[in-house]
């Protein structure tokens, strides 16, 4: 057992950074990956000439990124191409009001007395990002680069607590009194599968992102991230084993053996970190009576986040076929936004789509463009009873709408359901984020299991969502192990 490796369950951005963590300090490691790719949901997938994303369609917080590979002796810059995305977002009403969020200084507004609102929005834009900054540089800066400790956190967060309390919806309506822009804004958040005013006002940090650090996309597409931090890996002498799904975790009078694949094979290991949906690890990979009562609570009550359905396509532009931001977003008023995430039974009156080609040309052949959107799915785990027939007569009514907004022919198309999400890029039950984004901190998994041995990383562990966070959370369960280790010498 003082030879075997420590093995790192999942290739996804969490399973990769804790590899490489633990390859630089000289530990030996072995990382199994139960799909064909490394990235997990931040990947890309090659059809027909068109590069499309698994998951992940754009990257925030690029200080926070840097930090996470500074933490594994990387240079972001160095590895990766960033590209800024120069208008990510515009937002259009039923009544043909258009509003474009870009900057503080650049945000502007299309439609009756546009100089006027465009104005107001600046204004009433600036003291939003004046009172919520603060929050946003704290939160990355000193809260998610460590890992999770209630005292630091309220330690660093304590005097924005009230601000931090109620909703979404709740922020915009003090913030901004345009009900198109306060809509539009909301909108921003709509990434989170819930209603603004179910969306808790912490989420609105989405917006701070964009309006502090921009969004962005790697060269080549969101794989290119992982791509990366794999390249470091095998300079490091790692392999990663792809299409080795581990089974089962193995113990033997509470001492951790190793893992058990599906193929039957058996592998030792010293050290476990499982960066699968830690419900799944509890629920499925381990012996029940090994699992400690806080964590089988845990795994009994987490609130999984939505499901959708992943329609990419590949269009040829016609003469009409333009885009006028990365996203698009055609949206109701706030108070009926919860509509946007029911799926349309008939004419389809709002929806969202991406061009990552806007940006990345590259991503398309010459004089074609990608586009992609989720559509909604239905709620709950009815999504995961859904049928491919059912979601493409689902995504059908979407696709018609949208080919009829882009005049393009379409050459190619895609689509993941709920169900290919769970089986494919083995995300817990199809739920896009691992956990709600309601969800409290106390409904996160320990990185600690209370198991010897055996340490979670990923979706559903803090901080986990996201692609920096995806890579700390990583490093963080690396961190544990390596601390662990240097005490008991």
């Amino acid at each position: 057992m003082k030879t075997a490796p420590i093995i790192v369950i999942g290739a996804g951005l969490s399973g990769l950074s804790a590899a490489v963590r633990l390859s630089n300090k000289g530990y030996p490691v072995a990382v199994l990956e139960a799909g064909g790719h490394v990235g997990g949901c931040c990947s890309t997938q090659d059809a027909d000439g068109f590069r499309f994303n698994n998951g992940a369609v754009y990257g925030a917080t690029p200080s926070l990124l840097r930090r996470a590979f500074r933490l594994l002796d990387m240079d972001l810059d160095a590895c990766v191409a960033m590209r800024p995305i120069a208008v990510p977002q515009v937002s259009i009403m039923d009544s043909g009001t258009r509003v474009f969020t870009t900057t503080v200084e650049e945000s502007w507004v299309e439609g009756d007395n546009a100089a006027v609102r465009t104005a107001q929005y600046r204004a009433e834009l600036h003291r939003l990002y004046q009172a919520w900054r603060p929050v946003y540089r704290r939160l990355v800066d000193q809260v998610l680069p460590y890992d999770f400790s209630l005292s630091r956190t309220l330690m660093q967060l304590w005097r924005y607590l009230p601000r931090l309390s109620g909703s979404v919806s709740r922020v915009l309506e003090k913030q901004f009194s345009d009900i198109e822009v306060r809509a539009a804004v909301g909108a921003i958040t709509l990434y989170t599968g819930l209603a603004p005013q179910k969306t808790p006002a912490t989420q609105i940090v989405g917006l701070l992102a964009l309006l502090d650090e921009g969004f962005f996309l790697p060269e080549g597409g969101m794989g290119s991230i992982p791509q990366a931090i794999c390249r470091k890996l095998e300079s490091n002498g790692v392999d990663v084993r792809l299409n080795a799904r581990v089974e089962r975790i193995m113990f033997r009078h509470g001492r951790l053996q190793g893992v058990l694949l599906a193929d039957g094979s058996v592998l030792a290991a010293s050290a476990v970190i499982a960066t699968n949906s830690a419900v799944d690890v509890v629920k499925h990979m381990l012996d029940p009576d090994l699992v400690p009562s806080t964590l089988r609570r845990r795994q009994q009550r987490a609130p999984l986040s939505h499901r959708a359905i992943s329609v990419q396509l590949g269009i040829e532009r016609g003469q009409s076929c333009s885009v006028e931001a990365f996203a698009v977003n055609h949206v109701p008023l706030l108070d009926e936004q919860y509509r946007f995430h029911i799926p349309a039974k008939h004419a389809v009156r709002w929806f969202s789509y991406t061009n990552p080609t806007s940006v990345l040309p590259g991503l398309a052949p010459e004089g074609c463009s990608v586009v992609e959107m989720f559509v909604p799915a239905p709620l709950g785990a009815a999504a995961a009873q859904l049928s491919t027939e059912q979601a493409w007569e689902v995504a059908q009514r979407y696709i018609s709408v949208l080919q009829d907004q882009l005049s393009g022919r379409i050459i190619c198309q895609r689509m993941l359901t709920p169900t290919d999400y769970a089986h494919k890029l083995n995300l817990y039950e199809g739920a896009l984020y691992g956990l709600s984004p309601a969800a409290k901190p106390t409904d996160y998994f320990p990185r600690r299991t209370g198991i010897p041995g055996l340490y979670l990383a990923g979706q559903t562990t803090y901080p986990g969502y996201g692609v920096p966070t995806a890579m700390l959370s990583g490093l963080h369960a690396a961190n544990a192990i390596i601390k662990e280790k240097e005490s008991a010498f």
